[in-house]
């Protein structure tokens, strides 16, 4: 499957429709197999997803993929500005994926947010 038709599906209205795509992008993105435009494409749908797909599962599994993609790219800290504005209102499982997405930038300026988060 390409890459928008799983974009696609994160907007389906099944909420089993979105979770398979959610994982089937974090398979991708773990395999590498984007180039950077489409990573950061393919991430920042999965954190729309993750902040306000009401399934706790599918957003789970979109904060879980978006993690996939530091196996083989550098992503910008700026691509996670509403994952910041966020971390509040996250439930503990899934700040914990929030904090290793925002270490995973490896940007100074995230370590403020997740010293504050962790305590």
């Amino acid at each position: 499957m390409n890459l928008q038709a799983l974009l696609d599906q994160l907007n389906h209205a099944d909420p089993r429709r979105r979770d398979l795509a959610a994982d089937q992008l974090g398979d991708l993105l773990r395999a590498g197999a984007y180039n950077q435009a489409d990573t950061e494409q393919a991430v920042t749908h999965l954190l729309t997803t993750a902040l306000h797909d009401i399934d706790p599962t599918v957003r789970e599994s979109a904060l879980h993929a978006v993690n996939e993609a530091f196996n083989h790219r550098a992503l910008p800290l700026r691509l996670f500005d509403a994952l910041q504005r966020h971390l509040a209102s996250l439930d503990p499982a899934l700040l914990d994926y929030a904090l290793n997405i925002l270490a995973c930038t490896h940007d100074p300026a995230a370590r403020p947010v997740s010293l504050f988060h962790s305590e």
